[in-house]
């Protein structure tokens, strides 16, 4: 006989109505009084916020959504009816890592967590399943980390998680610092704390608020200016104790011979911070931590395509202090760089090979080479994803008119 959750919920292969997609929560009546209901599109909740519940849907679909380091919003997983989510938030304290939104309309069992414990006794198969969905992803393997290396190009949402902890204890404990973030503006950012993979210890860091968020302007080269808080200028997070650094989107996944690396290597990158990153940045300090994070990247070894967007990063920030002569260094270098990629790269997909040689021609086109630009951009719109990706496309093709009328302008000058 069916308990009276199952037949509440109809969880797993019994829960879900696969045909409707809806869960048929009126058997319950001891959790109506939870039930929430909300059109397509709604908040259920925002990232870097504290609920007091925990959410389960009863019918329709949520997803989930991050500021990625560029601010846009991303989509980075979905909840269907039947399933648990907010977990962490609610019991840990923590605020909450993505913002989650309905995608249709939804029916919510929002249940404060001062009252889990009678939702329990009520509903037992509630506990269980979050018991299951707890084990499940404290045993599930590593996901791969996601690429990131193209930043630059098309950023990807941020994750600090799964932290890997290693068993080379050949160093001594790092020391831990007095890590302040001081004060911030509370309306822009919100306090996450991470830890560290290289010295192991736990520091506080500051994410932006997606509500906080407000482009101005986008340039060729992807480069987005912004009305209030840059978000690209904590694109990096960096270790306060080591100064260990990394995107948010890979930070954890050190393996253990980098770690002994980064380790040695410490005293150098301390000498780097010239002044604190852990709090709000200006483009000086935005700057420390991409330089950071490029020299952890040549300590451990990363690709071109690592290297590439760091110093392009780098590139626009000299733009944003309008240093032209230092902008131009580090574009000629992102550039040759992004050509070693497309050239020499054996895992690099041909979508990907789409952006990189539409950035190798833009670059080449700021950098007063017409003709480069214009051999790039042609490989570029020739591409057979390219029809694919139409915005990119649509992209190279003007790029390809400016490099086009650059060269005649040359050719009537010279």
């Amino acid at each position: 006989m069916q308990s009276a959750w199952v037949r509440h919920l109809r969880l797993g292969a019994h829960w879900r109505d696969r045909q409707a997609g809806q869960m048929h929560a009126d058997e319950h009546a001891s959790l109506q009084r939870f039930r929430q209901e909300y059109q397509p599109g709604a908040t259920v909740y925002e990232q870097g916020t504290n609920p007091a519940e925990f959410f389960v849907l009863a019918s329709g679909r949520v997803v989930f959504e991050v500021l990625d380091s560029l601010g846009a919003r991303t989509t980075v997983g979905e909840v269907l009816a039947g399933g648990v989510f907010g977990l962490v938030s609610a019991f840990s304290g923590r605020p909450t890592s993505a913002a989650a939104r309905t995608a249709a309309k939804s029916e919510v069992l929002a249940i404060p967590v001062s009252e889990a414990a009678e939702a329990f006794r009520n509903a037992p198969e509630l506990a269980v399943r979050i018991v299951r969905q707890f084990a499940n992803e404290r045993l599930a393997p590593p996901s791969a980390a996601p690429n990131v290396d193209e930043v630059a190009i098309e950023p990807e949402p941020p994750s600090l998680l799964p932290l890997h902890m290693f068993n080379d204890d050949a160093h001594s404990p790092v020391p831990e610092v007095d890590a302040q973030l001081g004060a911030f503006n509370e309306a822009w950012f919100f306090r996450d704390d991470a830890q560290c993979p290289v010295c192991r210890n736990t520091f506080p860091y500051l994410r932006v608020r997606a509500s906080a968020v407000r482009p101005a302007s986008r340039d060729s080269d992807f480069r987005i200016a912004y009305r209030t808080v840059d978000p690209s200028l904590y694109s990096v997070s960096v270790c306060p104790h080591c100064a260990y650094a990394s995107y948010l989107e890979d930070f954890a996944e050190v393996d253990a011979n980098e770690r002994r690396a980064l380790l040695t290597t410490r005293s150098e990158r301390l000498g780097m911070v010239s002044q604190g990153v852990a709090g709000e940045r200006d483009i000086e300090s935005g700057m420390v931590s991409l330089r950071l994070a490029l020299a952890c990247a040549e300590t451990r070894g990363s690709g071109p395509r690592r290297i590439a967007g760091l110093v392009h990063r780098l590139a626009w920030l000299e733009r944003s202090r309008t240093d032209e002569d230092a902008e131009r260094v580090l574009l000629q270098q992102a550039r040759d760089t992004y050509v070693s990629v497309y050239e020499q790269d054996p895992d690099i997909q041909d979508a990907s090979a789409m952006r990189v040689a539409y950035l190798i021609g833009d670059l080449s086109l700021r950098l007063g080479d017409p003709g480069t630009a214009r051999k790039w951009l042609l490989e570029c719109v020739a591409m057979k994803t390219a029809e694919r990706q139409e915005g990119l496309l649509r992209m190279a093709r003007l790029r390809l008119d400016d490099a086009r009328e650059a060269q005649h302008e040359a050719a009537r000058t010279a």
